[in-house]
């Protein structure tokens, strides 16, 4: 990890020229806004932005969730999978950078891999996904009662039950039921969002935070941003919530 005092805007000023049009200080996200032409996508935390010259990968910028990096599930993520390029289920990240705005905020600056959202994947490529992660092949009446909606619910749900240790109908009772993930890689993958989940932090297993690489060999599901934020500490997480704790394997003794 590169640990900088650069500002993050004259950061995107030097990488994604942007023009100064406003007086005094500004936020990062009243900087950002104004390389919009280059936004690939984003939620409440983070945005991806595209970087010139380069279709291969992306620049995310992550907020730091209430200013504290050990409570941020993103930035603890990365740190765990950054030297893991070799599990196919984890997005190739090629530098972390810890930087502040102008006004002191504390942001995340990632470059690492450009991948697909799950909006932008077809019906036959999810189906291809869900059938690799638990190693069955669907009937052609199973593949018709699909749509693109349901496939991607399947998925989470599955991500959900593994990393909860629950069975799928408890996280999601409208999902097929005798489905479970199947692929040893993606549950070496899991086992690192569920150690995370043990140490307090919670998941959030949306289709908004996993992601496709597409390759030769056809789709690949990728766990981009798996983690909300942490709870608290495990101790306090087993006294407060212990129902959330169980959740994740926190057990009183």
């Amino acid at each position: 990890m590169v640990n900088t005092s650069m500002r993050i805007c004259e950061l995107l000023e030097a990488e994604l020229p942007i023009t100064r049009d406003a007086p005094g200080r500004a936020s990062t996200r009243d900087y950002i806004s104004k390389i919009a032409d280059k936004k690939l996508g984003g939620g409440h935390f983070a945005t991806a932005y595209a970087m010139p010259g380069d279709v291969a990968h992306v620049k995310k910028i992550a907020r730091i969730n209430n200013e504290a990096w050990d409570q941020d599930g993103f930035y603890n993520y990365l740190e765990k999978i950054k030297n893991l390029s070799h599990f196919v289920y984890l997005p190739q990240i090629l530098e972390i950078q810890r930087l502040e705005s102008t006004l002191g905020e504390p942001y995340l600056l990632v470059s690492m891999e450009r991948l697909t959202g799950a909006r932008d994947m077809t019906k036959d490529e999810l189906i291809i996904v869900l059938e690799h992660i638990i190693d069955h092949e669907l009937t052609q009446e199973e593949r018709d009662d699909y749509g693109h909606g349901s496939l991607t619910q399947t998925i989470s749900s599955l991500l959900k039950s593994y990393v909860r240790g629950k069975p799928l109908h408890e996280v999601n009772p409208l999902a097929p039921q005798g489905l479970a993930i199947r692929d040893l890689e993606l549950i070496k993958s899991l086992k690192i969002v569920k150690n995370l989940c043990q140490l307090g932090f919670d998941d959030d297993l949306h289709k908004e935070n996993y992601m496709f690489r597409r390759t030769k060999f056809g789709p690949q599901l990728v766990l981009t941003d798996p983690l909300s934020f942490r709870t608290s500490d495990p101790i306090k997480l087993r006294m407060i919530n212990p129902k959330q704790g169980e959740m994740y394997g926190i057990v009183n003794k």
